[in-house]
């Protein structure tokens, strides 16, 4: 009887720790996606907007310097489906160019297409009673939109167009990704502003990439520690009169488990920006004043609107928390199973 819950025990002990590396790999993954997240840079300026010339000369393809959306959201805009007789107010994104950044799905409005619009399914079912409609028309300002697409995972409802040639519209974000990755969010901002007085705050993530960072590499000591402690001390596997494949092959295959993970978390290592590093290590004020940009990039971050790639991206960090708490509470059942067969 004391054999059979051993075995049980390093049974359960193996299950529990093996389904911790799975969530481990999950959030690595999750970190994976926030990386390219992180390299889309936003500038942001509530107080003050820029005009559809500026617009217009950033998008210029001699003048590219990485695939760019300009952008604004309004509030409370009354649309139509006149065919139905029925009406609503939602929320309105102005977009012009690459507008797919900030999705995670083609929404497939073409660029230079102006009679067109995508719509969420909440503002579908309003006017339409159901989903089914693309081809089919809305009206907006005095202007009908044809549907070519719905937005999913949006639970609010959202109207997306391109704005007219004959209407000055202004937009207040710029979304970025750069065509050389290594280039700093801060020369970014500087091009903008010198080459289309485009004026703005950064809305960057190095600090929550630093923080996720920081919770992969204690995990994965804590993981390291545990494997080492309970699995090898305790040596659950080194049963009597069994073959020695049977005696080590767990720990080896653990091993190399572990090894992958490892090689994973230093191919998606987030580099340290060159904005965080002083350019004289004397300068001893220089991490006071950024963490007082970064205090202020956050709080730019919870101000701007959430339909973009900044609700995908704090939906993934909060991913990453559970994950996180996951994989430790799983790692110390799996720990405590060890302990019974001591």
């Amino acid at each position: 009887m004391k054999k059979v819950r051993l075995n049980i025990n390093g049974i359960m002990a193996c299950l529990l720790f093996m389904l911790a590396l799975v969530c481990f790999y999950r959030l690595n993954s999750l970190f994976a996606v926030n990386r390219f997240y992180s390299q889309t840079i936003s500038i942001y300026d509530s107080h003050q907007s820029f005009a559809q010339e500026q617009v217009d000369a950033l998008l210029l393809p001699s003048q590219k310097i990485g695939d760019v959306v300009v952008w604004r959201e309004k509030s409370g805009e009354n649309v139509q489906n006149e065919t139905l007789n029925k009406q609503t107010d939602t929320d309105v994104l102005l977009t012009n160019g690459h507008t797919n950044l900030l999705f995670d799905s083609d929404i497939r409005l073409l660029d230079f297409d102006y009679q067109s619009c995508a719509i969420s399914q909440p503002l579908a079912e309003e006017l339409f009673g159901d989903t089914n409609v693309v081809g089919k028309s809305v009206k907006y300002n005095n202007q009908n939109f044809k549907v070519v697409s719905i937005v999913p995972k949006i639970i609010s409802k959202l109207l997306i167009i391109h704005p007219q040639k004959n209407q000055s519209e202004t937009f207040d974000t710029v979304t970025i990704v750069p065509k050389d990755m290594n280039v700093s969010p801060k020369t970014i901002q500087n091009k903008l502003n010198n080459h289309y007085q485009i004026k703005g705050k950064i809305v960057a993530y190095d600090i929550f990439n630093a923080l996720v960072a920081v919770i992969i590499l204690s995990l994965f000591g804590y993981l390291l520690m545990m494997v080492f402690r309970e699995y090898i001390s305790s040596k659950p596997f080194d049963l009597p009169n069994k073959h020695p494949a049977l005696k080590y092959g767990p720990m080896i295959m653990l091993f190399v488990v572990l090894l992958a993970l490892w090689l994973i978390i230093l191919n998606r290592v987030v580099l340290i920006s060159a904005d965080w590093i002083p350019s004289k290590w004397s300068d001893f004020e220089f991490y006071g004043q950024l963490w007082e940009k970064e205090k202020q990039s956050i709080y730019d971050f919870m101000r701007m609107p959430k339909r973009t790639y900044e609700f995908i991206y704090e939906k993934n960090f909060l991913s990453i928390l559970f994950y996180s708490v996951l994989v430790f509470i799983l790692t110390k059942i799996s720990a405590r199973c060890i302990r019974k067969i001591k």
